[in-house]
């Protein structure tokens, strides 16, 4: 039946995960060899959605090391682009279980470097509906809640950005027992500050507080304590 169904140079269509049928990637199934208790399908790795995620996403993270945010900021995109869903749908097995786990946060934290560029290069109020998501589904990942409240303070909406945090501590605080980290809470200060202090909103403004947080990365914040002067 395997050899009915799947014979050599049969295209049968894969993707990292269930997306539409329309949108996977057709792969040419080279051999089928005999295997202990079965059959092994030789596949064209280079082919498979899953490695063209990885090596892209790989491939941002070393233009931004580099010092090309704006090459980093496409090829993020364009590895996410790969992303269905949920990475091999529903087949079991432990080794697939471990390698789901793997690309999953592999995806989690390309979208926080790419949702950081987009803050630095972008327009904030156009990304802040995909943040809220985001957050949503993930409220224990407290860079996604930075990047929320850093973004509307960018539009002018400093009291969303000050409930967003309140609102990230409570949940923290009541489901884990634990406060929000240094990071997340240096960057609430900072905000309050600089909207007591009149600052300007605009990173292109001389001097301005926008300007200096650009030259962090989120993932990179500072430690110091919130003193409220």
């Amino acid at each position: 039946m395997i050899r009915r169904t799947a014979g050599p140079g049969w295209c049968r269509r894969t993707s990292i995960g269930s997306g539409s049928a329309s949108d996977r990637t057709c792969v040419a199934l080279t051999a089928i060899e005999r295997a202990r208790g079965g059959y092994q399908l030789r596949v064209s790795w280079d082919l498979l959605d899953t490695e063209r995620f990885e090596r892209r996403i790989a491939e941002g993270h070393q233009a931004r090391r580099a010092g090309d945010e704006q090459l980093a900021r496409r090829l993020l995109a364009s590895g996410l682009s790969y992303w269905r869903g949920v990475p091999f749908g529903s087949l079991p097995g432990p080794a697939l279980a471990v390698r789901r786990e793997y690309l999953t946060e592999y995806r989690l934290v390309a979208l926080e470097d790419r949702i950081e560029l987009d803050l630095r290069y972008g327009d904030p109020a156009a990304i802040v509906p995909e943040i809220r998501l985001l957050r949503a589904g993930y409220p224990a990942r407290e860079r996604f809640t930075a990047h929320l409240m850093y973004a509307l303070w960018r539009c002018g909406r400093q009291a969303e950005a000050v409930d967003a945090y309140g609102e990230t501590r409570r949940r923290l605080v009541r489901d884990l027992g634990v406060e929000p980290g240094t990071a997340l809470r240096d960057l609430y200060c900072k905000i309050l500050r600089a909207t007591r202090g009149g600052t300007r909103r605009s990173d292109r403004a001389s001097g301005g507080w926008g300007r200096r947080f650009r030259r962090q990365r989120p993932i990179r914040w500072r430690s110091a304590a919130c003193r409220r002067r």
